[in-house]
């Protein structure tokens, strides 16, 4: 659209992770080195954390393109599965034949595969993106295929890439042995200023661009103050911004665009905060609220009991203490919302009373329009002397003795 215009061979700030456009800054730079000393020095686990957008699978993608073609390398993205599941997409990336009669066929093709590829001094590589999905059961699993090894090789090497929250799965109690196996690990966090600058420079470089800076200061600090320094939110708003003058025939993006791409991309709800994060066990932002936190927690246990009822529970089915996790969470909601409706129920209960209390004081104050003399006291019963008078009464019969 307004590549022609700008003098680009191509859009510079698409969302997809092309390793043509990688910049290296000096985290993505130590990331890339870390992966590479994980591989070369035979690293059983590696572990790549980072915040959505920040160039994970881009970094993972470019590792791929320097890899000796002779590693036999396995991508998974799919990570929302069952144990069994993962084995099966294993096998299929390394196109490994299978008749399917279940995990115990599964382990024994890969083992062999795996020391076959030994046998031929090939280097086997295991790749899970998204591993913040995982469950625990399912890392488990990954634990154990890793088990094969000779004294001084892993016959495959795991590179596990995620969100944040992966580290906090990853030091459950249920996961010491897995995490004790971590040989590398490097969290990625987002671009600097100078660094936004240069990384937007860099893919108008890559893209062809020849002329001065199109982005002007003022413009760069408002991409990085909306965007974190997060690479994904920053093409969003330079490709935006790039629409925006393109259709208003800007040779150069300054502020005032780049507010009015900020603005029209809230509203649109399309930008988020890169501060945004997920809950520490993945499964319920605390932010939602509590209807909403229950009705997804009654779905996912609702889902891991028809696959129970599939799997019936045998020793390659799916782990009960993960369903049970799950129901004894549920309950706890259940119980906190029991709470919260006793505690708005006595609310409700003292604000009708205080109600009542304050409609009987309009109503003695509005007696007080009147002359003293003008209103009639009624007599009081044996039951009123008994209790205390209500404090106004109080004071109208202390103002009468002294007058």
């Amino acid at each position: 659209m307004y590549e022609n215009f700008y003098g680009l061979s191509e859009r510079p700030f698409r969302i997809l992770p092309d390793p043509d456009f990688l910049y290296l800054s000096s985290k993505h730079r130590l990331a890339l080195v870390y992966l590479n000393y994980g591989l070369m020095n035979q690293a059983g686990f590696i572990v790549i954390t980072g915040e959505i957008g920040t160039g994970k699978t881009t970094l993972i993608r470019t590792l791929l393109r320097k890899i000796d073609p002779e590693t036999q390398v396995a991508s998974i993205f799919n990570t929302s599965i069952i144990p069994e599941q993962f084995l099966e997409m294993v096998l299929r990336e390394f196109e490994i034949s299978f008749s399917g009669r279940g995990k115990t066929e599964y382990l024994d093709r890969l083992h062999h595969f795996l020391i076959e590829e030994y046998r031929q001094r090939h280097r086997v590589v295991l790749i899970v993106d998204e591993a913040q999905n995982l469950s625990l059961e399912t890392l488990e699993e990954i634990r154990l295929i890793s088990n094969l090894q000779t004294e001084k090789e892993h016959l495959v090497q795991i590179i596990l890439v995620g969100q944040p929250n992966l580290r906090t799965k990853l030091a459950h109690p249920r996961l010491a042995q897995f995490a004790q196996r971590i040989s590398v690990h490097y969290h990625l966090v987002p671009l600097e200023r100078p660094e936004t600058e240069s990384y937007v420079a860099h893919r108008l470089k890559v893209s062809g661009f020849n002329g001065s800076a199109l982005f002007s200061p003022a413009a760069l600090d408002l991409i990085f103050e909306a965007s974190g320094g997060t690479p994904r939110i920053i093409n969003i708003i330079c490709d935006a911004a790039l629409v925006y003058g393109f259709a208003d025939e800007l040779k150069a993006i300054d502020r005032d665009t780049i507010e009015q791409v900020i603005e029209d991309k809230k509203e649109g709800a399309l930008l988020f905060s890169p501060s945004q994060k997920a809950s520490p066990d993945g499964v319920v932002p605390a932010e939602v609220g509590l209807e909403e936190r229950l009705r997804r927690l009654e779905e996912q246990v609702e889902e891991l009991q028809t696959i129970r009822a599939q799997q019936s529970f045998s020793r390659d089915g799916v782990d009960r203490s993960l369903i049970l996790e799950l129901e004894d969470l549920l309950a706890k909601e259940r119980r906190q919302k029991e709470e919260l409706l006793k505690i708005h129920k006595k609310d409700m209960e003292t604000i009708k009373k205080l109600r009542g209390e304050k409609k009987e004081i309009e109503e003695y104050l509005a007696t007080l329009e009147t002359s003293p003399s003008e209103v009639t006291q009624p007599s009081p019963t044996e039951a009123d002397t008994a209790r205390p008078l209500p404090w106004w009464n109080r004071l109208w019969k202390s103002q009468g003795s002294e007058r």
